[in-house]
């Protein structure tokens, strides 16, 4: 699956080894060890970006303690800059809080909330479908029903979360979990909870590990406002855009998928009953 690609990122070797942290990143792991708390958790924040040709969804993954700090850092940014909150659609299209911009203030602002990102997110995964070649390779499903790529992104990311998971505890007595949350305002929840509820059933994959699914305001919650410039970056980067902030991007530990006919047949060919 692609989900199992190894993880990109600053330290040589391929993925990082269990606990290892990522050059100028807080050793967060070790202190939770020294505590002994009997449950680690990783909180995943995702959202989407696309267009008529592509998709995009991406995931940004740290634990608890780190996305607090994330938070009094973005609320911090946001202040500095005047706006109340941060939305990539909102800023490029310069409405809502945006309004009359000049380019070198929306730089400067993508500048320091990047910076942030890279301060306390842990790793990221990313998957962008093709979306002509995901309907010319994925046809119905046994109901006849037309499948969505919505759904192939988001499992995806799912999956890339779990490995980053059982990487960094598997060496370790803590029980891992892995949360994600959503915005409420995207994709049918009920939709989106019931092919999470799905997922915990496949084999072949650390399922055990995964917590809940939960739904929030990209408007109150920051954490959903980091994901959102996360998926904005790989989607541009995806439609051939070189962006500065995308590279910063990718010094953290990550894995970025581009889902086309050939991915896509190589992956489905063998496994005709996999979830979509």
């Amino acid at each position: 699956m692609l989900y199992l690609l190894g993880w990109k990122g600053r330290m040589e070797g391929g993925p990082p080894r269990a606990g290892a942290i990522p050059h100028g990143m807080p050793c967060w792991f070790d202190g939770q060890l020294k505590k002994r708390r009997v449950l680690a958790m990783l909180v995943c924040f995702a959202d989407e970006s696309g267009n008529l040709y592509t998709f995009t969804m991406a995931c940004a993954i740290s634990n608890d303690q780190k996305w607090l700090r994330l938070d009094r850092e973005w609320k911090k940014s946001l202040a500095e800059f005047g706006v109340p909150y941060f939305h990539m659609k909102e800023l490029v299209a310069r409405k809502g809080p945006y309004c009359n911009w000049p380019q070198h203030r929306a730089d400067a602002f993508i500048r320091k909330l990047v910076w942030v990102f890279q301060a306390h997110v842990m790793a990221w995964c990313a998957t962008t479908v093709i979306i002509r070649d995901y309907y010319a390779v994925v046809k119905t499903d046994k109901n006849r029903k037309q499948r969505n790529p919505y759904y192939h992104a988001f499992q995806t990311c799912v999956g890339g979360a779990l490995v980053f998971s059982s990487d960094q505890f598997k060496h370790s007595s803590l029980d891992s979990k892995v949360s994600f949350m959503l915005d409420a305002g995207g994709a049918s929840q009920q939709r989106a909870a019931f092919y999470f509820a799905a997922f915990k059933e496949l084999n072949g994959i650390p399922n055990e590990r995964l917590g809940v699914l939960l739904f929030g305001n990209d408007e109150k919650i920051n954490g959903l406002q980091a994901a959102d410039l996360l998926a904005y970056e790989v989607h541009k980067h995806h439609q051939g855009f070189k962006r500065k902030s995308y590279l910063a991007l990718r010094t953290l530990p990550h894995v970025d998928n581009l889902c086309n006919a050939k991915q896509l047949r190589d992956m489905f060919k063998d496994r005709p009953g996999l979830l979509l």
